[in-house]
């Protein structure tokens, strides 16, 4: 009965994408355009916090980001133009088409000449659809390991499409080789300068830079790292390494115990750590 009904059959399938995939993109009577999204469905959150929680927090995710954070897309970027209607904002389609790993929001908004204050807005809807995540730019200083939600035995899907994506590249023909480059603390330039084929290319002397030959070599050996980078990034698989830096006073005692009153005052409820575990799904880190 239900497959007699077009609307019927639509309204089914509505359902059912909504239950797997947590969205839906759907035209009825090739017509009525109908996008709707269920967050904590469609974005894959490791943290124990109520589903309205979940979609407050992602639904006001512009109100945490910061102008040297970084956007990088979760799918490919022809995919989310061709995903787009017609009708779409031209702003949104200009800052897709001008997103790089390595602009921070600040630089984006400077490239492209778009308020910093639309960039966030669009950067947060691209958050609430699960089309992009927030990183640091990446730079050569930039220190990345394995990420300790990354479930690696499981992971074997990702292992057929990262030996897809990155078969005809410089990079490891396997995730395995890939992830084990990233055990170790170091940083992405030194993570370019150590391969073997390409460590006498790194090193900038004179013998680089009269030789363009050379210096085009270099170039696109760490462009295709950086996108090897990206990918794992993408798929959760690497987390970056940060260093804080605390500033410590020498206080006489009566102030120093007034000091540790000020920080016990302060310091993050243990009931809202879960909290944080969701922000830094959408930002590096909640300041």
């Amino acid at each position: 009965m239900v497959e007699q009904s077009v609307l019927t059959v639509t309204l089914k399938q509505i359902y059912i994408d909504l239950q797997v995939y947590g969205e839906i993109n759907i035209t009825i009577n090739n017509w009525l355009n109908v996008s709707y999204c269920l967050p904590h469905r469609s974005v894959p959150i490791n943290c124990p916090l109520d589903i309205d929680r979940v979609v407050h927090v992602l639904s006001n995710a512009e109100q945490y980001l910061k102008p040297y954070y970084s956007l990088l897309l979760v799918i490919d970027p022809s995919a989310l133009l061709s995903s787009l209607l017609t009708d779409s904002s031209s702003t949104l389609n200009t800052l897709i088409r001008h997103l790089r790993s390595s602009y921070s929001l600040s630089r984006l908004s400077i490239e492209t000449s778009i308020l910093l204050s639309q960039i966030y807005h669009l950067t947060g809807h691209l958050l609430f659809w699960d089309r992009a995540k927030i990183i640091y730019p990446i730079h050569d200083d930039n220190i990345y390991i394995i990420s300790p939600d990354a479930n690696i035995p499981k992971q074997g899907s990702l292992s057929k499409m990262y030996k897809e994506t990155f078969q005809n590249t410089s990079n490891h023909s396997t995730l395995q080789e890939a992830l084990a480059e990233y055990s170790d603390a170091i940083t992405f330039y030194d993570h370019i300068s150590r391969n073997d084929n390409e460590t006498d290319l790194i090193k900038f002397s004179i013998n680089y830079i009269s030789n363009p030959k050379k210096k085009k070599n270099i170039l696109f050996f760490k462009r295709e790292r950086l996108q090897c980078v990206e990918w794992l990034l993408r798929h959760r698989l690497l987390i970056q390494v940060h260093y804080y830096y605390y500033y410590y006073l020498r206080l006489p005692n009566d102030d120093r115990n007034d000091l540790k009153d000020e920080y016990k005052r302060t310091r993050l409820p243990r009931p809202r750590a879960p909290l944080v575990r969701l922000f830094s799904e959408l930002t590096p880190f909640r300041e």
